[in-house]
This record gives C-alpha cells, structure tokens and sequence, in this order.
C-alpha cells in the first residue's frame, strides 16, 4: 500500500493514475469526427478536408485544420456566425457523451 504526506497528495497521485489510464487518441478521434461534421463551416469543403490530428502519445495528441484562413474561421465567420470556436461549442454539445467515452475506456484500462 502506498504512503502519501497528506490526503491532497494522495488525491493528486490518484489523479494522475487515472489519467495515464485514459486514451487521449480516443477523445481525440471522437473530437475531430464530431467537431468537422457538425460545427466547422462548409463552403467549398477545403476547411473541413484539411483536419488532421497528430498523436505524440497514448496521453497526448491534437486536432488541426491546416488553410490558411483556419484561424480567422475559428474566432470569426460573417456569413455564419454560429460556426466559431468549434472546439469550445464541441464541448459543450457534447460532454456527456465525451465523459461516457473517457468512462468505457477507462473502466477498460482499469480492470
């Protein structure tokens, strides 16, 4: 059995366990299917093609879109303003579902 300094440490160390159990590219995965089919704008369709994601690791990984008005598209869109800050309207769409999927894989790693 492990010894902690104190119940912060111990909470912080149980913190830590966890999340090397969850899969990061799984969220990530999700994230990106979710995020380009239904809040990043359509026009010609060259924004929503150049997603890519990077995994570095099991726990660490991103999601990009690769045009060089990506950025400008992400914090503004004149012409639909509804399709802005993709990710942050992902989230908050979409987190029981994305806390359901970090719990299956999870309770997968676990046991």
């Amino acid at each position: 059995m492990a010894t902690y300094k104190s119940v912060d440490d111990a909470v912080e160390t149980t913190i830590k366990e966890i999340e090397k159990s969850v899969d990061i590219r799984l969220y990530s995965a999700f994230a990106m299917k979710t995020i380009n089919e239904n809040y990043v704008p359509f026009e010609t369709g060259q924004l929503k093609s150049s997603v890519r994601m990077s995994i570095k690791s099991k726990y660490e990984a991103s999601v990009s879109w690769n045009t060089p008005y990506a950025n400008r598209r992400y914090f503004e869109n004149y012409k639909n303003p509804d399709k802005t800050l993709w990710f942050e309207q992902f989230e908050s769409k979409n987190m029981d579902e994305v806390l359901e999927l970090l719990e299956k894989n999870l309770d997968k790693n676990i046991t």
